[in-house]
């Protein structure tokens, strides 16, 4: 499926992805939102960690339609905290090696990382958290 370039395409398809994964098993539902997110077209820079507190509420991400890495991370992060998939809940948005990521279960999935795939890069243990946001610290974009 391509990426719509109209807004309300996008909030339609993402409002009918986050309903869903409400019926899928765990694993299944990561790597839907993950392809998912994948699908959007990647810019180099949008969103900046050090102004996070500034970042758009889910909506205005969404109606923006301007896709770095950090934005497409926050895409996701917004996407599990809507949908409250009963078996996800422990998931926050990192910075790892010049990587904007999403772990869940503490890195035992980590999503944003490639299309098609979610995968473990802690299994090596080469990877340094550089940063970090946990669900709780975006909810205040939901109000």
């Amino acid at each position: 499926m391509i990426w719509s370039n109209k807004f309300q395409d996008r909030f339609l398809e993402w409002n009918r992805l986050r309903t869903d994964i409400l019926s899928m098993p765990k694993e299944q539902a990561l790597l839907e939102v993950n392809n998912w997110w994948q699908r959007a077209p990647i810019v180099n820079h949008y969103l900046h960690w050090d102004d996070w507190h500034e970042w758009p509420d889910p909506w205005t991400l969404l109606s923006d339609d301007v896709w770095c890495d950090v934005a497409k991370a926050l895409g996701i992060m917004y996407t599990l905290m809507l949908a409250q998939h009963p078996e996800i809940t422990d998931y926050s948005m990192i910075k790892c090696n010049e990587s904007n990521l999403v772990q869940v279960e503490q890195g035992k999935y980590i999503l944003n990382w490639a299309r098609g795939e979610i995968v473990n890069i802690f299994a090596d243990n080469e990877y340094i958290i550089e940063q970090s946001i946990e669900q709780k610290q975006l909810e205040y974009h939901l109000k």
